[in-house]
């Protein structure tokens, strides 16, 4: 029905169509339009000399009158066109039209633009318009004024453009040292990138001179792009091992145009006009990073072990780290988001607050941008997920990448919520709970429920039910108790408490359960069992706390217990194991066990009796406790069992002796445990703690300390990784090699002449490898100089609004004034006997200090006159 022919500045083909009712939604309904034209996809009305430019036009039946025809008028003011049976009606303007009745799709209403060969051959940069319109006379001719008007689109105007005009944008992937490819992306930004051919083009990479990349194979110096996508643009990478990718060096990349041909394989074969829009250089960054982990994170909706509440909503991280497993601050970090479950509008993933119902449009989905953050202070980087409609068992997947280490991915199950009852006082996880009370007498019980990851009930749904299960055999000719409890109390805010009198006489043991009792399908959740133990009163007063491996206690009734017990370096903190509160710690050391047992004081008539259920807390300053996973800092209190037996593990940040006081009632035992050294690889501060100055003709001695974070000395007594160096004159009355002592200090003596003076000074170089190579970024490493003053001193004299500062045996030193505060005069000392003056100064008093080589020399109260 058509056909192209060579002209100099167009040609085009036609698919023709007719009859169109109905934009088909392609528009807004308030933007529809009579006769519509527009691209047949994308927006852009630009293209590159050699594509083809497809236009399409669609019409409203209110548009139409009869069965007159769609018509396209094509202006092109470089030449005249003949298409098909068609002739044009002047020198620029060409119109042709289809017969009516067609009924192909609307897509077929399209016209076809192409520039010729003469055009090609030019390489101009060219533009044409195009009118659609319905040919009411049938004339071929677009009426624009008066009673024969016929209804037309919008004129557009396509313009091919010269390869040298063609613009664009270009992203290189962030490389890295050890890589073995290199990606890139190009958009073009003045011509329709959803229409070129990706075929005819094709990334160029080499270095940033435009050499050859070293190790790239042949073929593999230019690579084709993929198709196009509206996020990433044109990608490609290259595929062939390049073995040159060290840290600091510049890559290049840059698109090619060459269509019908093949594209150049080495950057020496490139030819100047095959290159299109601009090209992006990058540097090869330096690896930070040596691993990545993916993880969840620990909440009221999901825990470490990788499981999540079903439809709530938790985060997942990524810990990046370096070599020395320390955190690495900066990174970006990519986050590849998927599920086993088809995604819906009733089914939905949520991350960091985007809502998704197709798994197609996730995340690092084919074609869709992963999700990109930055490593925090502490090395990690997070994401949100919140899960809609989902089912217990159901997972969700995140995979996380940083620099070019391998991924990490975490896959995270639902769980239900399963609620737990527990005693708010069974922090030793006693089973049964044990209480001790007096026949006839009172108890109490406080009971929280949490589900597996911490969470509480919703208020009004749960109900906690004490009953007494078993009573147990009384003393003597007493009764047991009858009563039946049958006690009810709401859960609220994951919390009930019970108040319960014995009514039985004699002494004994009576059983009783609290279940956890759902109330929308009464059933019982959990039981809670608590023996309450009936004794004499006297029985209930603690006389004596025992504690396992001490010998006698010491003049003083202290208990020394533990010897050289190894220090924790962990950070430390408090976690409620039963609740799932604060966090919990990651120690690297076993604590230190203390045990013992709670009994009654007894006398020459009686013995003495464990005391059933005391309450028992362990304290000591500083000092980490746990039981049943359940840790506090400074303190923890638990319940003792039948026998009186109570324990609890302790850690230490502190060396040396440290003290514990264990309490039961109006009993306390204090008990001693020594815990070793700082590691000699522990070190991370030096300070010199003696004076910075001295006076001429004295010895001189520098004192310093080598601790680590919590303070303990830190001995390095011949093992080589630590070293203090002396630079100055004198004589070194010392050793050759100066280290830290078993208390972690260090010191270094000179002798020093009357004639030697002005400065010296003294490094401390402190690095676990041994090779005391500070610069060296791998290892634990300090390095701290203190300089120190030898024989200098300074005084301050006061005239005529001025005050003048003399500085003796500074030469060669920085001499800075101060007055009132405020710096006044920064000079280098010329000579030992070296003057400052500092004018305009204010009648009456001033404080002026004086500071060499950054040392305070000399304050003075001095009054200026006039």
């Amino acid at each position: 029905m058509s056909k192209n022919i060579s002209r100099k500045g167009i040609a085009f083909g036609v698919a023709a169509t007719v009859g169109f009712a109905g934009l088909t939604g392609a528009l807004p309904a308030q933007a529809v339009v009579p006769v519509s034209l527009s691209p047949n996809a994308g927006t852009s009305y630009g293209q590159i000399l050699g594509q083809t430019f497809n236009l399409k036009s669609v019409f409203t039946d209110a548009a139409q009158v009869g069965s007159e025809d769609l018509t396209f008028k094509i202006v092109d003011s470089t030449s005249s066109l003949a298409v098909g049976d068609f002739t044009l009606e002047s020198a620029s303007t060409h119109t042709y039209s289809y017969a009516t009745g067609n009924e192909a799709a609307p897509a077929s209403n399209n016209v076809v633009l192409a520039a010729d060969d003469a055009a090609l051959e030019a390489g101009d940069t060219f533009s044409v318009q195009v009118t659609a319109f319905l040919d009411y006379n049938g004339d071929g001719e677009l009426q624009t004024t008066g009673e024969d008007a016929e209804t037309a689109s919008a004129t557009r105007t396509v313009t091919f453009y010269a390869v040298d005009e063609v613009t664009s944008t270009v992203s290189v992937t962030q490389p890295y040292e050890g890589d073995n490819s290199i990606a890139a992306a190009v958009k073009f930004t003045n011509i329709n990138n959803e229409q070129l051919d990706e075929t005819d083009f094709a990334i160029l990479f080499s270095t940033g001179t435009g050499g050859n990349l070293a190790g790239s194979e042949a073929a593999e110096s230019t690579d084709a792009v993929s198709e196009w996508d509206a996020t990433d643009g044109f990608t490609a990478e290259t595929s062939g091992a390049i073995d040159d990718l060290v840290e600091a060096k510049v890559i290049k990349a840059q698109a090619l145009y060459t269509p019908g041909g093949v594209a150049p394989v080495q950057p020496s074969d490139v030819s100047a006009d095959t290159k299109v829009g601009s090209f992006k250089t990058a540097k090869v960054a330096a690896v930070k990073a040596s691993s990545i982990t993916a993880d969840t994170v620990a909440s009221k909706t999901a825990n470490t072990a990788d499981f999540a509440l079903t439809n709530s909503e938790f985060q997942v991280s990524a810990l990046v780290e370096d070599a020395n497993d320390d955190a690495v601050a900066g990174n970006k970090v990519l986050a590849t988001v998927s599920t086993d479950v088809t995604l819906s509008s009733t089914v939905k993933l949520i991350v960091n607050g985007v809502t998704y119902t197709d798994n197609d449009d996730l995340p690092g989905a084919d074609g869709v941008a992963e999700v990109s953050s930055t490593s925090n202070a502490k090395g990690l980087a997070t994401v949100s997920i919140k899960t809609v409609g989902f089912a217990a068992e159901d997972v969700v997947s995140v995979e996380f990448s940083t620099e070019n280490l391998p991924s990490s991915t975490v896959d995270v199950a639902l769980q239900d919520a399963e609620y737990s009852i527990v005693e708010s006082n069974n922090i030793a996880d006693l089973d049964p709970f044990e209480v001790a009370t007096t026949p006839g007498g009172r108890f109490s019980l406080n009971v929280l429920v949490n589900d597996q990851f911490g969470g509480v009930p919703a208020n009004g749904k749960y109900e906690a039910r004490l009953s007494l299960d078993a009573a147990g055999t009384r003393s003597g000719d007493g009764e047991e108790a009858t009563n039946d409890v049958d006690s009810v109390v709401a859960v609220s805010n994951g919390k009930a408490s019970f108040t319960v009198t014995d009514n039985g006489t004699g002494t004994g043991v009576d059983e009783y359960a609290v279940d956890l009792w759902k109330k929308s399908t009464a059933d019982t959740i959990d039981t809670l069992w608590v023996d309450v133990n009936l004794v004499a009163a006297a029985d209930l007063i603690a006389g004596d706390i025992s504690v396992d491996g001490s010998d006698d206690a010491n003049e003083d009734g202290v208990f020394e217990i533990g010897n050289d017990v190894a220090l924790e370096v962990e950070d430390f903190s408090n976690f409620d194991a039963r609740t799932l509160e604060g966090t919990e710690p990651n120690l690297n050391q076993d604590g230190f066990l203390i045990a013992g047992i709670v009994s009654t004081a007894g006398s020459d008539t009686e013995e003495s009796v464990a005391v059933i259920g005391a309450t028992v807390t362990i304290s000591g300053e500083g000092l980490l406790f746990e039981s049943s996973g359940n840790y506090s800092v400074g303190s923890l209190a638990v319940r003792a069992d039948d026998e009186g037996n109570y324990d609890f593990n302790v850690w230490s940040h502190k060396a040396g002796e440290q003290t514990v006081t264990i309490k039961s009632g109006s009993k306390s035992q204090k008990v001693i445990i020594e815990f070793g050294q700082a590691d000699d690889e522990a070190g991370t501060n030096v300070a010199f703690t003696s004076s910075n100055q001295v006076k001429a003709g004295r010895t001189l001695t520098v004192k310093g300390l080598l601790t680590d974070k919590f303070g303990n000395p830190v001995n390095t007594t011949d093992n080589g990784i630590f070293e203090a160096i002396y630079d100055g004159p004198g004589f070194i009355l010392s050793d050759d090699v100066i280290e830290t002592d078993a208390n972690g200090k260090f010191s270094i003596k000179v002798l020093l002449g009357t004639g030697e003076v002005g400065s010296a000074s003294v490094t401390a170089k402190y690095d676990v490898d041994g090779d005391l190579d500070v610069a060296d970024e791998e290892d634990n490493r300090i390095t701290k100089t203190q300089t120190i003053l030898l024989g200098v001193s300074a005084a301050s004299v006061a005239g005529s609004k001025k005050v003048v500062s003399t500085v003796k045996n500074a030469s060669g030193l920085q001499v800075k004034v101060y007055v009132d505060g405020k710096l006044k005069a920064t000079k280098t000392a010329s000579s030992d006997n070296y003057s400052v003056a500092v004018s305009k100064l204010t009648v009456g008093k001033h404080t002026v200090k004086v500071y060499v080589a950054g040392i305070l020399v000399n304050t003075k109260s001095v009054v200026v006159k006039k």
